[in-house]
């Protein structure tokens, strides 16, 4: 056959349109699903598995990094950012005042980071927070079912308190729990799954209801939170994207205004709060805590105490807030404050790492967020706003085996895989991309074809 021939019967090249990815079975990541419904349900029943929790937690983890060890390695990897924080707590075993008891926990810490890296990493999946969402919902059932109450109040009232021993455990879990429901209801709405949205349906009234008859003040006020978080956010979404940006450095600007004038207003609006919910002024001993806690941290300003390496028994400083809150048990205690927790157990370098760890990211995948439309993040920035407002009065952060914890790492893991997650063609821009002839380029023939030709 000549070039001629050749040249003549190939068909011109035509670009195709990029191909879309394919949808989404209705199927389900059983390994992550399984783990996160796990996880959530040992965390939330330690009160009745003690240690148990614990191995549960490992072989959990284990099981999943046996099932998906590339996918598990990847994710760990791209949260690399996790090892500053996780370094220095362990790095502080060199000055520790107990460095057994820091070595130790910090390992117990190192696994709930973990959990927490697979959780937030898998939240484009769904199947995380949906497994969580059916993990906590057993607990609920369990508490309505066999909870109790506690005794509550100076003219003898009572409160309920589920299956922990305090009313705000009870209520602390309600409002997570409400917020995993309103998750589940969207993702069930989405995938046309009506039974699951029953489910999440009543299973969101009941953590309304726990909330309710625990009389946790923090709770009330939390889900008053959460529900205000959804309504500024629905009319984020439904502003055109071009006003987002504006409105958002609005936004930002009343709440730094609100922050750099909170001494003519704060001290006033916490009197009421405290008088309408019945509160001690001293928030229940936190103020005489909190004086301590600076006399503590002038003597280890930079470094700290070392992780976990206050709250010991033979600890002269615990020993007595412990004898001055009445606590026989000699365990079991915090400050009460998430900033004073972090500077007494990092000191003010530590301090700084985790806030920027924990906190910054999270802040930026808010403004991703509502600028990407997406979905989850409704869940995650009400998980973080509810936190955030929760770390004045209680100490949450890096604590070993707590569902808090998994829950803020989870979530610095949704803003990491926000930030880094590149963005794919609509089917809108797909279909611009009309399918076009190639250039076919005729190179001249080589010397022999014109050999062959002559011939």
């Amino acid at each position: 056959m000549s070039f001629q021939t050749m040249a003549a019967s190939a068909a011109p090249a035509y670009r195709t349109a990029p191909a879309m990815p394919a949808k989404r079975k209705a199927g389900y990541d059983w390994p992550i699903f399984v783990f996160c419904a796990v996880i959530a349900a040992s965390v939330l029943f330690s009160y009745q598995l003690s240690s148990l929790t614990v191995v549960i937690h490992v072989v959990a983890l284990g099981m999943l990094t046996a099932f998906q060890f590339r996918k598990v390695a990847r994710t760990t990897q791209k949260s690399w950012f996790l090892i500053i924080p996780i370094g220095w707590i362990f790095l502080s075993t060199l000055w520790s005042q107990y460095p057994g008891t820091t070595f130790y926990y910090a390992t117990e810490t190192t696994i709930t980071v973990l959990i927490g890296i697979q959780i937030g990493r898998q939240t484009s999946e769904d199947e995380a927070f949906i497994g969580l969402f059916f993990g906590w919902s057993l607990y609920t059932l369990a508490s309505l079912m066999f909870g109790h109450s506690v005794k509550w109040g100076a003219h003898g009232g009572s409160a309920f308190s589920g299956l922990a021993e305090g009313k705000n455990y009870a209520g602390d879990t309600a409002v997570l729990g409400f917020i995993l429901s309103l998750n589940a209801i969207a993702w069930a709405v989405r995938r046309s799954e009506l039974a699951v949205a029953i489910y999440a349906a009543a299973l969101a009234i009941a953590d309304l209801f726990i909330i309710a008859i625990a009389q946790s003040s923090g709770a009330i006020i939390g889900v008053t939170e959460v529900i205000a978080t959804y309504i500024i956010l629905t009319a984020f979404m439904l502003m055109p994207r071009t006003m987002r940006a504006p409105m958002f450095i609005v936004t930002g600007v009343l709440l730094f205004a609100l922050f750099i004038t909170r001494t003519l207003w704060l001290d006033p609006v916490s009197a009421v709060v405290m008088q309408f919910f019945g509160k001690d002024p001293t928030l229940t001993g936190r103020v005489y805590l909190w004086a301590r806690a600076d006399d503590i941290t002038q003597s280890h300003p930079w470094l700290g105490v070392g992780y976990n390496a206050f709250w010991v028994q033979g600890n002269l400083n615990a020993e007595g807030l412990w004898r001055s809150e009445g606590i026989l048990g000699r365990s079991g205690f915090n400050f009460h404050n998430s900033m004073i927790e972090w500077k007494i157990n990092f000191g003010i370098i530590g301090m700084i790492m985790v806030f920027s760890t924990i906190i910054a990211l999270p802040i930026i995948n808010i403004v991703t967020g509502c600028i990407r439309k997406n979905r989850l993040n409704f869940t995650i920035i009400s998980i973080l706003v509810y936190e955030l407002c929760r770390a004045p009065f209680e100490s949450i952060g890096l604590v070993p085996f707590s569902y808090t914890t998994i829950l803020i790492i989870a979530v610095y893991s949704v803003a990491r895989s926000s930030i880094s997650a590149r963005s794919t063609p609509s089917p809108k821009e797909a279909s611009n991309h009309l399918a076009r002839p190639a250039r076919l380029r005729i190179s001249p023939p080589p010397h022999w074809v014109r050999r062959v030709k002559d011939v």
